[in-house]
């Protein structure tokens, strides 16, 4: 497998698990929107709904309360309190109607239907009676003599006697619809954690899945690229120190990086095939000097020997000056090849970075998550504050209910019956306290779920910035991949310098071999001069023999 197919590889490997985090992420999102959707439209404004109309619901039956503590009262502070009495029952009852249409609109479960269905009738039966008691409240505000106030009273106590069974059913079913919102409200919490929470799980799963598969490709990818590279360097300072051009590279992949290195490989050989040429050439050299030297009388004969052997040696010079120009030009290819294993690593790094910046676009995802779940958190603070109203208003019930008792027992005979209604209201009311004390528990039960929603929330984020970190930590890794291949190009690079200047070295032989024969035409006016040339030139084809002696080829 090449480097090329193995980056795009760990490309393919990171856009995936990016994917598939934003995928999961997304699905859980939608989930907890959903049931927190259902929880804050339409089970909380439910609640507050019903809440509100038992509210004033009670506040109607405590206006029936404030009237009876002057039943016996027939003078002018009475008639305005009664009149006064029968205005806030009517807001009551107002507001009562309107929570009633509040709820009325909201969609229903089917246990919720049928607690409405078994509404319906008695919430009739009550208006009915009612409105006999608002008509009784009218005649004692605008004023009567004390025996029809009595009669009025009677009649009053009467009607409280029928509308007991019907009060306590209306409350108790009020009570129940309260009940099953808000556990419906708590199952949509528990279903929404639930889904954050496997979301989260199957994020963390993916998030490690490809952070293995990210490891195991990118350490592939290195060695790779830096096992061969080692080992070129390796043998290159060993020719360096040594100067032993029979050393060899291990090749051991066919990728970018192996064709290089066969390529050097290559340079290497041709490289001791051209100093075995030029060492045959310096012993032809000075084979051709000992001839000279011994045939100096008959100069004129050997001159046109020497003549031939000087063009061979010039022929042989530049065919070795021809190999190294082709040396250097596939050392310049193999630099090329360098260079664009840096590019590759730089394109790498590029697709790291994107990988940090949807990870980051994950984590404001789910900070924005969190931040709906705590405003739900602050609505089931709204609800507590209602159910403290709640308790207020029963505890003042219980307290007038009391008072009406003391008023009833000081009435003696006469209030025995609406002593009866005061003591039912006063239970009324305890077991609406008890109802609000529950559904305070279940208030603080919903805020700590959506707390607990949070905290998960922040975890997945932890999660996310991790993964964040480990991907920089590869882009570092890929920088470190692009540094070597620059490295290695900047080496063969030098390799080019250094072959191009042997060949200037090799043409400069060239010229003066071209320079000796030139000589050796001259040498035929004087045998002495073609001795001592001949001894300069055996001299010279010593120290070159001795420099090709350094190089074991």
């Amino acid at each position: 497998m090449t480097i090329r197919t193995r980056l795009i590889v760990l490309l393919l490997t990171a856009l995936l698990g990016l994917a598939l985090v934003a995928v999961f992420g997304y699905r859980g999102m939608l989930s907890s929107g959903a049931s927190m959707a259902e929880v804050g439209e339409q089970r909380m404004p439910a609640v507050i709904a019903l809440l509100d109309a038992r509210s004033n619901f009670n506040r109607t039956l405590l206006r029936n309360l404030q009237v009876s503590v002057r039943a016996t009262d027939n003078s002018l502070e009475s008639r305005k309190l009664f009149a006064d009495t029968f205005k806030g029952k009517q807001q009551a009852r107002q507001l009562f109607d309107d929570a009633l249409k509040r709820y009325a609109v909201f969609p229903r479960s089917e246990e919720e239907n049928k607690l409405w269905h078994q509404f319906g009738p008695l919430l009739q039966e009550w208006q009915r009676t009612d409105k006999s008691q608002d008509e009784l409240l009218d005649k004692l505000a605008k004023g009567v003599t004390p025996e029809e106030q009595y009669a009025i009273f009677r009649e009053f106590y009467a009607n409280a006697q029928v509308q007991l069974p019907v009060v306590e059913g209306m409350d108790e079913l009020l009570r129940k619809m309260v009940e099953v919102n808000d556990r419906l409200a708590q199952t949509s919490v528990e279903q929404a954690n639930a889904g954050s929470r496997q979301s989260l799980h199957w994020m963390i799963a993916v998030n490690v899945f490809a952070l293995l598969l990210l490891l195991v490709n990118g350490t592939s990818v290195l060695a790779a690229v830096l096992r061969p590279l080692n080992r070129a360097r390796s043998t290159v300072l060993a020719i360096a120190e040594s100067n032993d051009f029979t050393q060899r590279i291990d090749v051991k992949n066919k990728d970018e990086v192996g064709q290089m290195v066969s390529a050097l490989n290559n340079l290497i050989g041709r490289v001791q095939e051209s100093f075995r040429e030029i060492q045959q050439s310096q012993a032809d050299i000075r084979l051709a000097v000992s001839g000279l030297s011994a045939a100096s009388e008959q100069l004129a004969a050997s001159s046109a020997q020497q003549n031939s052997s000087t063009g061979a040696i010039a022929g042989s010079v530049q065919e070795m000056t021809g190999n190294i120009h082709g040396v250097a030009e596939h050392a310049d290819a193999a630099m090329q090849l360098s260079l664009e294993a840096g590019e590759v690593s730089r394109q790498g790094c590029q697709v790291i970075a994107q990988t940090t910046d949807g990870m980051a676009s994950i984590a404001d995802s789910v900070t924005a998550a969190s931040k709906v779940i705590e405003q739900l958190g602050q609505e089931s603070r709204q609800i507590s504050s209602v159910v403290q109203v709640i308790r207020d208003i029963a505890d003042q019930t219980n307290l007038l209910a009391l008072n009406a008792a003391i008023e009833a027992a000081r009435a003696g005979e006469t209030g025995r019956g609406f002593a009866v209604v005061a003591d039912e209201v006063r239970k009324l009311a305890e077991r609406t306290a008890k109802s609000t004390a529950d559904i305070g528990v279940m208030v603080t039960a919903i805020q700590n779920a959506a707390n607990g929603a949070v905290e998960e929330m922040r975890q997945v984020v932890e999660q996310v910035g991790e993964g964040r970190a480990l991907a920089s930590g590869a882009g570092q890794h890929i920088a470190e991949i692009e540094g070597q291949a620059q490295r290695v190009a900047d080496a063969v690079a030098d390799i080019t310098r250094i072959l191009k200047v042997q060949g200037e070295a090799s043409e400069a032989i060239v010229h003066h071999v071209h320079t000796i024969s030139d000589m050796a035409e001259q040498n035929h006016a004087t045998s002495n001069e073609t001795a001592d040339n001949a001894r300069r030139l055996d001299q010279l084809a010593a120290r070159v023999g001795e420099t090709l002696q350094r190089y074991k080829v």
